[in-house]
C-alpha cells in the first residue's frame, strides 16, 4: 500500500510539475498526498499557485472534483448578494490566505493573488460525490461581479490575500475565521453587501486554465 501510494504521488508530482507554466507566467500545482472515502470522497493535495507578473489575479478552483470550470470563464449566480459569497481566512502559518466561496448556480472557490504573489496551502481538500481522478483550476486577472465591478471591490471586506502566503493547516481545520460572520455580528457599523443581485460573475481574462489529473482513484 506504502509502494502505491508513493507511485501516485510521483505521479501527481509529474503530472503538476508539466502543467506549472512557464516560470514567469501565473501556475497551479497540486500534488496528492492521500486519498480518503467514506459518505464522500476526499484528497488532500499539497496546492500552490503563484502570479509573477506586475497584476493582482485570482486562483479559481472546482468547488467539486470531477467537475468542470466554464471554459468561456462566465460563472452563472443568480443569488441575491448577502448569499452569493462567504469569505474565510487562514492564517496558519505565514501571512493569510483567503478563500471566497460563491455559492451560485456555477459554485466556485476563489483566492486573490496579489501581484508577484504565491500561496501554498499544505493540506488543501478536494472533495466530491465520486472517486476523486481529477481537477480543474483557473487563474484569471479579474472576476467581475455582474460583469462590471471587481469581486474585491464588490465584498464589504477585504478578501486580499497576503503576497506570500503558507498555509500548514488543513483546509476545514476549525481555525479558520469566517469572515462573513465576523463582518455581520462582530463588526461596528459594518459596510452592507450591494443591493443588486448577482446574475453572473465575469472572468476577465484567463491566464492559466489546467485539469490536472492524479491518477486512478482507489475503488
Amino acid at each position: 500500500m506504502k509502494l502505491l501510494r508513493h507511485a501516485i504521488t510521483l505521479l501527481a508530482i509529474l503530472c503538476s510539475s508539466a502543467l506549472a507554466g512557464p516560470a514567469d507566467e501565473p501556475g497551479v500545482t497540486a500534488t496528492l498526498l492521500e486519498h480518503h472515502q467514506g459518505k464522500g470522497h476526499w484528497a488532500h493535495v499539497d496546492l500552490v499557485a503563484t502570479n509573477p507578473t506586475d497584476q493582482p489575479a485570482w486562483l479559481v478552483i472546482g468547488y467539486f472534483s470531477n467537475e468542470r470550470l466554464p471554459d468561456s470563464g462566465k460563472f452563472r449566480s443568480d443569488k441575491e448578494s448577502k448569499d452569493a459569497f462567504e469569505g474565510s481566512e487562514y492564517n496558519e502559518q505565514k501571512g493569510a490566505g483567503i478563500i471566497v466561496n460563491h455559492y451560485g448556480t456555477d459554485h466556485f472557490k476563489a483566492i486573490y493573488l496579489p501581484a508577484k504573489g504565491k500561496i501554498q496551502f499544505k493540506n488543501f481538500v478536494l472533495e466530491d460525490g465520486e472517486p476523486i481522478r481529477e481537477h480543474d483550476f483557473m487563474i484569471v486577472s479579474k472576476l467581475l461581479v455582474n460583469g462590471t465591478t471587481p469581486l474585491e471591490e464588490w465584498m464589504p471586506y477585504d478578501v486580499k490575500s497576503s503576497r506570500e502566503t503558507v498555509i500548514e493547516g488543513r483546509l476545514y481545520s476549525g481555525a479558520q475565521k469566517i469572515l462573513s460572520y465576523q463582518h455581520e455580528h462582530a463588526t461596528t457599523d459594518p459596510k452592507p453587501f450591494p443591493k443588486e443581485p448577482v446574475t453572473t460573475i465575469v472572468a476577465d481574462k484567463i491566464l492559466f486554465h489546467k485539469v490536472i489529473s492524479f491518477g486512478d482513484a482507489p475503488k
